[in-house]
């Protein structure tokens, strides 16, 4: 059985590699209008959710780990911010409440492999959006996605630690499962000091499911949900299935 990604290993320095922040501006301009509430799922330590909080967003953030969500906690109180946090699987949320505006970011959907699971969140999701609300969810372009798994082992990332305290290697190494469509892959995570001298290094396993658009198409209609808009980039570019890097989907739910 596939396992899921266990965060809780890199919690403390998931921040030093992760750093990204191609579709923060493409999700303030999804939430600034008609959005009263929010909600930001699998939120990690706040990529997201800080800078819309920050923008005056009224957030709910929700993630499985709670080691995550401890980060993200510390870093709320030393901005003077504040968020509603839950530690829950969104496969089985049940708030009680809707949001105008509900967040699946960073292709993070696809982590969940089982399709029995993908149709209980997106039922969960659908059960949490506002008659008139929009859900937003990306996903990567498998035709893209796939050119860059290839068993081979890569330096990905190579950023400086904070505070100048030395440096930081992401390694990783991916293989495709296509009977199952899911990649499994490990990560590798190594920190030097100022010197070069290696200070600690760590691995996770990974793993993604790989979703056609068709796919996910028929899970929505299935779940309730109309498409709204579509994209393939954050730009508000037109998808294009040969060369988008990925499908954004801006969802409403069927009236």
């Amino acid at each position: 059985m596939t396992q899921p990604i266990k965060y809780a290993n890199v919690a403390d320095i998931y921040d030093s590699y992760v750093q990204t922040t191609l579709d923060i501006p493409f999700l303030l301009d999804q939430v600034k209008e008609g959005s009263s509430s929010v909600l930001d799922l699998m939120c990690g330590t706040g990529r997201i959710s800080l800078p819309l909080i920050e923008a005056g967003a009224a957030l709910t953030c929700v993630d499985k780990s709670p080691e995550m969500l401890a980060i993200l906690e510390q870093k709320l109180g030393q901005r003077g911010l504040s968020a509603t946090l839950h530690t829950d699987d969104i496969c089985d949320l049940d708030l009680g409440q809707q949001f105008d505006r509900i967040l699946l970011p960073f292709q993070s959907f696809s982590e969940i492999i089982s399709s029995v699971r993908q149709q209980h969140a997106l039922a969960c999701i659908h059960q949490h959006l506002s008659p008139h609300g929009q859900f937003i969810c990306s996903l990567h372009n498998p035709k893209i996605r796939l050119k860059t798994v290839d068993g081979r082992l890569k330096l990905k990332a190579r950023p400086p630690m904070p505070n100048g305290s030395g440096s930081l290697m992401l390694w990783t190494m991916e293989t495709y499962d296509p009977e199952d469509k899911v990649v499994h892959g490990l990560q590798f995570i190594e920190t030097y000091d100022q010197r070069g001298i290696l200070q600690s290094k760590r691995f996770i396993e990974i793993q993604f499911s790989v979703l056609e658009k068709e796919t996910f198409e028929s899970m929505l209609n299935d779940t309730g949900f109309n498409i709204l808009a579509f994209y393939g980039d954050y730009s508000y570019g037109d998808f294009q299935s040969m060369t988008s890097p990925f499908m954004i989907w801006i969802l409403g739910k069927k009236l």
